[in-house]
C-alpha cells in the first residue's frame, strides 16, 4: 500500500451558532467517495457522546472501509472557534479482516456549512473526489427536539 497523507480542509468561519451540548442531536450529511467512486450514504442522527459508524466492506469480507463518527463538544482549551461544531472522524481500512486505522481527526465546522477530508498520496497536492482514496464532505445541521422523538 502506498504512502498515505490525510489532508484536512476545514472551514472554521465563525457562524452564530451555540456548541453541542449533551443529549442533543445532530444530522450529519455525507458525501463519500472511495478511490474516485462517489459512494450512496444516508445522513446520519448523531447524539452528543453517541458515536456511529458506516462501512463498507467486499463480498469476502475482506477489504473495505469504515468511518466512525461522532459529535464532540469542545472544551476551552481545544481554542475552538465560537459557533464550531466538531466532528471527530476516524477512517479505517480493512486488509485480510482486519481493521487498520488510518486517520483520527476532528474537523471544526459552524453549523450548516461544509467540512472536507481526504486522504490522498504523498505526492498529490490538491485532493479531488477523483484523486484521493477518502474524500469526504460533511454538513451538520442541530436537529430540533420535535425531528427526533417524531
Amino acid at each position: 500500500m502506498s504512502m498515505l497523507a490525510a489532508r484536512i480542509g476545514l472551514l472554521l468561519l465563525v457562524a452564530g451558532a451555540s456548541t453541542p451540548a449533551a443529549g442533543e442531536s445532530w444530522l450529519v450529511d455525507l458525501q463519500l467517495w472511495l478511490n474516485g467512486e462517489a459512494r450512496d450514504t444516508a445522513p446520519l442522527i448523531i447524539e452528543v457522546g453517541q458515536p456511529a459508524s458506516v462501512s463498507w466492506i467486499d463480498e469476502q469480507d475482506q477489504s473495505g472501509w469504515r468511518l466512525d463518527l461522532a459529535i464532540e463538544q469542545p472544551l476551552s482549551d481545544e481554542g475552538a472557534p465560537a459557533g464550531a461544531i466538531w466532528l471527530h472522524v476516524g477512517i479505517f481500512e480493512r486488509d485480510d479482516g482486519e481493521w487498520t486505522l488510518l486517520t483520527d481527526s476532528m474537523l471544526g465546522v459552524p453549523e450548516g456549512q461544509e467540512g472536507v477530508l481526504s486522504v490522498v498520496d504523498q505526492d498529490v497536492e490538491h485532493a479531488t473526489p477523483d484523486n484521493s482514496q477518502i474524500y469526504l464532505k460533511t454538513r451538520i445541521s442541530r436537529l430540533q427536539p420535535s425531528a427526533v422523538d417524531d
